[in-house]
This record gives C-alpha cells, structure tokens and sequence, in this order.
C-alpha cells in the first residue's frame, strides 16, 4: 500500500469537462490507484456532467474517501474562477491530501492556486487544452501568459505524449526537469490479439469523435466526394458523435449532394462503430493523444490519420503512413488505398502497429507510472 506517514497517500483529482479522452483517462486512473491502495477524490464541473456522468460518479463515490465535489465551472476565464478556486482551496483544507492533480487547463488552474501554501504536491497534466493556441491571437495571450504564471505553482507536470511535452517547453517555458510522460493506456479487454477485419462490415469506413472544426469532419466530407467503392456504388460511411457543428456539418453533407453516402447518428458508444467497419478516419487538425486512435489500432481496424500532436506516438514505427491535416486529397487517396484488398505489405504494416500499441499502451503501465510519481514526491 502507498504510504505516508503510515496512511494510504490521498489524491485529489480535479478537472472541469467530463467528457471525451480526458474523462476516460481519469476513471481509468481513478480505478487504477484505488486498486493500488491509493485514496481517492474527484472535483468536477457539474455543468457539463450528463446524466451518463453523474451515473458513473455515483458508482465510484462509495470508493472514494474524498468524496466526489461538483462545481460551476465556465469554460472561459473569468472572475469566477477566483471564487471557485477559493472554494478548492477550502475543500483542499478540510480534506488535506497529499497530491492534488489537475487535469486540462481549468483543473491545472484551480489545482495550482488552490493548493499554493498547501502540503499538497501539485501535479498537472495538460491534455493539450492550452497548448492548442497560438501567441498571435488575444485569447492566446491570456491562456499561454496563465499557463507560463502558473509553473513556478507545479511541483510535477505529467504530460501524456511527447508532442505535449515538447509543445509546452516551446510555448510556456522550461519546466526546470519537472515533468515526465506517462502514455495514456488500454485494458486488456480491448485489445483483439492482432489485425482483424470483419465479415460483413455494414460501412466502409467510420468517424467518431466531438463535432468541431478542430476534428477535420469537413474535410472528410470533402474527401469523400472523391471516393468511390471499387463496384461503383456510393460509399457507406458512419459518423459517431456530438457537438457545437453537429447540424453544421449535416447541412455540409447534403450541400455536396452526400446523402447516401453519410449517416449521422449523435454520440453512441464506440463498439458500435468498430462493429460496423474495418477502417477508422481520424482526421483532425488538432490532437493532442487520442485515445481514438489507439482503440481502434486496438480493436484489430485500419486507422487512417492525419499527422497532428501525439499521433505520431502512437503509430510508432509506422508513422510514416501518416497523412497531413487540411488535404482532402491526401485522405481520399488514403481512403482509396484502404479500400483495396490488404497486400503483405499493408498486412505488415497493420502487424507491427498493433504490436506497438500492446506494447507501449497498457493502462497498468499507465497507472503505475503515474503512482510511482505520486509515492516519489510524496516521500521527498
């Protein structure tokens, strides 16, 4: 059992969207370090919490000994930011733990002023969040100035790829040797023992994801519109998701005369879009390791992705597969080359990619690391 002071290490999670990658991350931790003797507490905001989530919360709060907190908390900055980190910070006090995590830029934000003057270590992973804006614009000015405030408050940064590793030092600063990255990571359940196509796969190819510009869906649709099935007949393709665009991008589809083509169905579970293709399209502008892309690696597809953030990480060895982002024509050829019958060289190709994910992707391996972190600061 982790210890301090002959007690079990107490860690306190905070984060503010519960939704997506960054959401599956922490309950995979969360499960993780309550089977490592860890004790655990989650802060959340409870204006993005769908039912889905409140459910899950429900199931783990029994499990933690710190409790599971909700607040208000906006998306933009703002003066209330000052309130609710004061409200952390009295919850920090009652609860006294001996880490405190945040995660994205608003948990990294009341994590670190919250806990400041505190015994807690503050540890802060950024799941891109601030990293995916530039200095040139006014918003990334405030963003990038909090962040680069905000470093001298972190005890440790854990960064979940190398890209947002690299992408930090290059636009905040120089994290003095305090970070570390810790690969995001899959159950064993999910992995399906190699490359595995499905007999009767009722779609060609599929996209899931949030709908937003920044996950390229327009381009797909652009692609598309190049791509035909090798019979002749349209395409079937399934997009899985929700989002700000969502009726956007179905307006999109019909102006370029895809009715047939696409079906949007709103957010429904990924098995759903594994059950129905042998091949995944991720082609975002912006990434930072999507969790997208190694389940579906996982699940035995074919992926085609563009080469933005930690993507490349993932792919390992294969990278080079990889396409640029914003080029509808580089997808269509990939879309094209996918539907063709798998030559030893592809077969090859999907072999030694799968066999990296197992590999480097594990969330045991995940977990122990980031437990590992926890125990070494705490003991220091």
């Amino acid at each position: 059992m982790p210890e301090a002071d002959g007690r079990p290490l107490r860690v306190l999670l905070i984060t503010r969207a519960p939704v997506g990658g960054l959401w599956r991350h922490i309950l995979d931790l969360t499960d993780g370090l309550l089977e490592r003797g860890f004790e655990l507490g989650i802060v959340v905001d409870s204006l993005r919490a769908s039912e889905h989530v409140l459910a899950t919360l429900d199931r783990f709060a029994p499990r933690l000994a710190l409790g599971v907190h909700t607040l208000d908390i906006p998306r933009l900055p703002g003066w209330g930011d000052v309130r609710l980190s004061l409200q952390c910070r009295k919850l920090i006090k009652q609860l006294k733990p001996d880490i405190v995590h945040g995660h994205s830029a608003k948990g990294g934000l009341y994590a670190r002023l919250s806990a400041w003057h505190t015994k807690a270590q503050v540890f802060y992973t950024p799941h891109g969040g601030s990293l995916h804006y530039d200095w040139s614009t006014m918003s990334g000015k405030v963003y990038l100035s909090a962040e680069r405030g905000l470093v001298p408050l972190t005890d440790q940064f854990l960064f979940e790829s190398a890209y947002s590793a690299d992408g930090f030092k290059e636009k905040i600063g120089d994290t003095k040797g305090r970070d570390r990255v810790v690969f995001n990571g899959l159950r064993g359940d999910e992995f399906a023992g190699g490359p595995a196509p499905l007999d009767n796969p009722t779609h060609d190819f599929a996209f899931v994801g949030e709908m937003r510009a920044i996950k390229g869906v327009d381009v797909l649709l652009e692609a598309l519109c190049q791509v035909r099935h090798p019979t002749g007949r349209p395409l079937k393709v399934l997009f899985l998701g929700d989002g700000p665009m969502l009726d956007d991008f179905k307006t999109y589809a019909d102006d370029l005369g895809l009715t047939e083509e696409v079906t949007f169905v709103g957010r429904r579970p990924l098995r759903e879009a594994l059950a129905a293709t042998d091949t995944m399209i991720v082609p975002s502008r912006a990434e930072s390791l999507p969790y997208i892309v190694m389940e579906s690696i996982a699940a035995g597809k074919q992926v085609i992705a563009t080469d933005v953030g930690g993507i490349g990480e993932i792919f390992g060895p294969t990278r080079s597969s990889l396409i640029p982002s914003d080029d509808a024509d580089a997808l269509a050829s990939a879309m094209r080359k996918a539907l063709e019958p798998l030559s030893p060289e592809t077969q090859a190709e999907l072999d030694a990619r799968y066999a990296f994910v197992a590999d480097n992707f594990h969330v045991d391996r995940m977990v122990d690391q980031i437990a590992e972190s926890y125990r070494h600061l705490a003991a220091n």
